[in-house]
């Protein structure tokens, strides 16, 4: 995936939940709101 002249692509996220202290609490920002994916996964973030 690379931008040209014919592409503009932005790959870009919002966190809506975080896990602090062993509990998930909302962080999106207003207007925005976490959902639920059939398609999301896990990511193991110690592998980076």
């Amino acid at each position: 995936m690379t931008n040209d002249r014919m592409t503009n692509t932005d790959f870009t996220l919002d966190i809506a939940r975080a896990k602090l202290n062993g509990r998930w609490v909302d962080v999106a920002k207003a207007g925005r709101r976490a959902g639920a994916h059939a398609e999301l996964r896990p990511v193991d973030l110690s592998e980076l």
